[in-house]
């Protein structure tokens, strides 16, 4: 009897022991299997094919000086003197009551943002030598400026000392050192539109015979700003 109940009982043992035992395996094997787990990535990128997706718009600016304006010739010049104003024959040779004229017309390029214009004050034209000691005739010349926007292939007015066609630009003060008014000129995306100015110089009847032989070479910067 003695003997019987012991064997019971050490078969129970083994038998919570093995079970355990089992327990403890299939744990084991669960942990093992949960770490051999498949792996795999996805990417994206902003884009199509071979070509960017991101990038930054452009703001370009160009002008044309030709007289009379042909649609063609434009360049970019960033810094004074920048190109030259075709003024009418006799700019060198004004007198008392004479005025000439000369056209610079602008406009965005193929591709470039919209934006502004707004014309500067003049100030000396760098490197240009000229014959004003005292600033006389810079002080005397009158200046008028006019302004017209333009579809690109329609009419433009004839840059002459009449401004006929061109809205006046305010100026304060007198002299080729006017102040221009602060408002500005649209410019429409990627050559939408073509912004002509007409610069007028006027030297005034009754100036004096001391302004004879005098040169000035004045230039106009054009601020442009995107919109």
């Amino acid at each position: 009897m003695f003997n019987l109940l012991t064997t019971l009982r050490n078969s129970r043992t083994r038998n919570k022991a093995l079970a355990i035992t089992s327990a403890g395996l299939v744990v084991g094997v669960g942990a093992a299997m949960t770490l051999a787990t498949w792996t795999d990535t996805e990417w994206d990128f902003a884009g199509a094919g071979n070509t960017p997706g991101l990038g930054t718009s452009t703001f370009v600016v160009q002008q044309n000086v030709a007289n009379p304006y042909s649609g063609v010739g434009f360049d970019n010049n960033h810094s004074n003197p920048g190109d030259s104003l075709d003024f009418e024959t006799g700019a060198l040779v004004l007198s008392p009551g004479d005025s000439v004229a000369a056209p610079v017309a602008y406009e965005t390029t193929q591709p470039s943002v919209a934006g502004t214009l707004q014309m500067q004050a003049a100030v000396a034209a760098s490197g240009i030598t000229t014959n004003d000691p005292t600033g006389a005739l810079w002080a005397a010349l009158q200046l008028q400026v006019g302004w017209v926007s333009v579809t690109p292939g329609d009419p433009v007015p004839t840059c002459d000392a009449s401004l006929s066609g061109f809205a006046s630009i305010p100026m304060t003060g007198s002299g080729l050192g006017a102040v221009p008014d602060t408002a500005t000129q649209t410019l429409l995306a990627a050559t939408g539109n073509v912004v002509h100015y007409c610069f007028v110089v006027t030297l005034p009847l009754g100036s004096p015979s001391s302004l004879q032989g005098l040169t000035v070479a004045p230039a106009w910067q054009f601020n442009a700003v995107s919109s």
